[in-house]
């Protein structure tokens, strides 16, 4: 029959980390799986050297699960939004004070290498949670009353939820066989790194 756990994370991006520890903090058993180990130090090859701004109701949420006192001291506050409308004829720019509408700033910005080695500090405080890179889903069979996935590493796990935290080319998706639509919005963003 092989193991069995309350949760399985297939991923170990931003997304399923945080879940991991969001549900290990309350007291389930999490297996969380990803095919690479998360690049948490800036200067290494693969490192994800985009950042996240963590609004007010995220910032409540990682407090709430423990990690925020881990990122803290590394994060910088948002306190002033600059709106900036370029699409016409004159360069139209607008700032928002967050200290007009509260105490607090919009958020916080945090690199996402610093938020991934936060998250794995946490992890390694949780004796329910067992995170293991290098290892990723193969395929999943869901019954009424549990889910049965196959790991690389040919163990078979049952769990009573099973979490697609895979990307958008998600395998627990498509065995599960929900369906996805696409819709391009014609945007673009340019994303650079300034040393």
């Amino acid at each position: 029959m092989g193991t069995y756990k309350d949760i399985i994370i297939s991923g170990g991006g931003i997304a399923g980390l945080t879940a991991a520890v969001a549900f290990g903090t309350a007291g389930f058993k999490v297996l969380c799986v990803d095919p690479t180990a998360p690049v948490i130090d800036r200067s290494n090859r693969g490192a994800d050297l985009r950042t996240t701004a963590y609004l007010q109701p995220a910032h409540a949420f990682l407090q709430q699960i423990g990690l925020w006192p881990l990122l803290a001291e590394r994060s910088a506050p948002l306190q002033i939004m600059r709106i900036v409308d370029a699409a016409g004829e004159v360069l139209v720019r607008k700032d928002f004070n967050a200290a007009d509408i509260s105490d607090a700033p919009f958020g916080w910005n945090l690199g996402n290498w610093d938020m991934r080695e936060g998250l794995l500090t946490r992890l390694d405080s949780l004796p329910n949670v067992t995170f293991q890179p290098g290892v990723s889903t193969l395929g999943s069979q869901t019954r009424s009353t549990e889910a049965r996935v196959t790991l690389s590493t040919k163990e078979r796990v049952s769990c009573k939820m099973l979490i697609a935290a895979d990307g958008r080319d998600s395998l627990i998706r498509r065995s599960a066989k929900i369906g996805m639509k696409r819709t391009d919005f014609g945007q673009l963003a340019l994303s650079f790194a300034v040393n």
